[in-house]
């Protein structure tokens, strides 16, 4: 694998809270993931992530609303053309209901494909380095500046990785 000053990446506390650690490589958070001392790759994508919209389940679920928006509109517009010209307004409008939520069913289902990247499944050739006292830290660190935690506990946890790791103090 090279140098460790070759690595361009760093251990951070897993975004979607799934593992102890998932590994950023300074442009997006990666597959890559470390819980105690096991590595593994589980894909950023196979996990709701925070935030993510709840009205789909999965891409499937959202192409299937994306057509039953699609028909519901063709249908109310076809059957509302069709009784135009021989019926009241009043099924005109019984009929716009349903292009108006197969309209809105197929925005809400076309914006969530459109911004849902897929992620591959598969793991690049070479995982990133094991997480080590320094990335550890940096979680912490991480963790002070979000108002998570306190200095003091920080410098708790710290004397416990210290000795997880076997680092002297400085």
């Amino acid at each position: 694998m090279g140098d460790a000053s070759d690595v361009v990446g760093r251990w951070a506390a897993d975004p979607i809270g799934k593992h102890e650690f998932r590994w950023h490589d300074q442009v997006s958070w990666t597959g890559w993931v470390s819980d105690g001392p096991r590595r593994s790759f589980d894909p950023i994508g196979s996990a709701p992530i925070a935030g993510a919209s709840k009205r789909f389940k999965d891409r499937r679920h959202a192409v299937n609303r994306l057509l039953m928006g699609v028909v519901a509109v063709v249908l109310g517009v076809a059957l509302s053309a069709l009784t135009f010209a021989s019926t009241s307004p009043v099924v005109i409008v019984v009929f716009g209901g349903p292009v108006i939520w197969g309209g809105i069913e197929a925005v809400l289902a076309f914006r969530y494909l459109a911004t849902k990247a897929q992620p591959s499944t598969a793991p690049p050739a070479e995982p990133p380095p094991p997480v080590d006292y320094a990335a550890e830290v940096g979680v912490l660190d991480d963790l002070v500046r979000a108002g998570k935690i306190s200095t003091e506990t920080r410098d708790l946890a710290q004397i416990k990785l210290r000795r997880k790791y076997n680092v002297q103090a400085s």
